[in-house]
């Protein structure tokens, strides 16, 4: 089962662009074959503007027994990410800092093992590369290209689909009022750095997102379709 910890894209860019993102939490459901048998599958998304920053958390379940699990923490100058996921025994960690916004950067990691890599100039944690997703969905780009860290540096192409008026989602009354854009999103398969470099078919997914920032998943390109059962606008922690 494919994950990516871009599933979890919302958070803040800088102090000043605070208010305008809303921390949310989504459920979703789905069936799939897992060892020859079916199964149900559950996955949780939230994410919460708190004192420490951003906290982004991912959970899934195969039959309803924890199968994976990814947190990140971002300060809000979009200048420090820390990361840390576990899938059954393999445990992933470390952090990663940025000279200055969208500028160079690297990443130390701490498990499974102790390496670092560097980061380009341009590259964007999830909190500046969401907010440039909306800057550029804004402006009416069509199509473009960001480089996102968050556990892995690679280029994400993203594709917009179409701009929807303000209308009633149920469950999240905070997000009736507000515009929002349909985008197909393009991630590189393993062990490529561009989603174009090779013949490898790479991981699509169509999304919605609202102008703050909150995002759902609509449909999967591969693996199996997840099911929203409910979306939650979340409180600030008051910081």
């Amino acid at each position: 089962m494919r994950r990516f910890l871009a599933a979890i894209l919302l958070l803040s860019g800088a102090t000043a662009y605070a208010d305008d993102l809303a921390g949310y939490r989504a459920v979703y459901r789905a069936e799939s074959v897992v060892d020859g048998r079916r199964a149900a599958l559950g996955r949780e998304i939230e994410i919460r503007r708190a004192c420490a920053g951003w906290l982004t958390s991912l959970r899934e379940t195969v039959r309803s027994v924890e199968h994976y699990t990814a947190s990140m923490t971002e300060s809000f100058d979009g200048l420090r990410l820390h990361y840390a996921s576990r899938v059954a025994a393999r445990h992933d960690e470390g952090d990663a800092r940025l000279e200055a916004p969208g500028g160079a950067g690297y990443a130390e990691f701490t498990r499974p093992e102790r390496r670092r890599i560097d980061l380009p100039a341009g590259t964007l944690f999830p909190a500046a590369h969401m907010r440039a997703v909306l800057d550029h969905l804004r402006n009416g780009t069509h199509r473009f290209d960001l480089h996102l860290f968050d556990g892995q540096s690679r280029i994400i192409e993203i594709e917009a689909l179409s701009s929807l008026p303000p209308e009633t989602v149920e469950n999240a009354p905070g997000l009736s009022a507000l515009p929002s854009w349909r985008i197909r999103v393009m991630f590189p398969s393993p062990g490529q750095a561009n989603p174009g470099q090779d013949s490898i078919v790479p991981q699509v997914i169509e999304r919605r997102i609202w102008s703050n920032g909150v995002m759902i998943d609509e449909r999967y390109g591969m693996g199996p379709g997840w099911e929203l059962l409910a979306v939650e606008i979340l409180p600030d922690e008051g910081c």
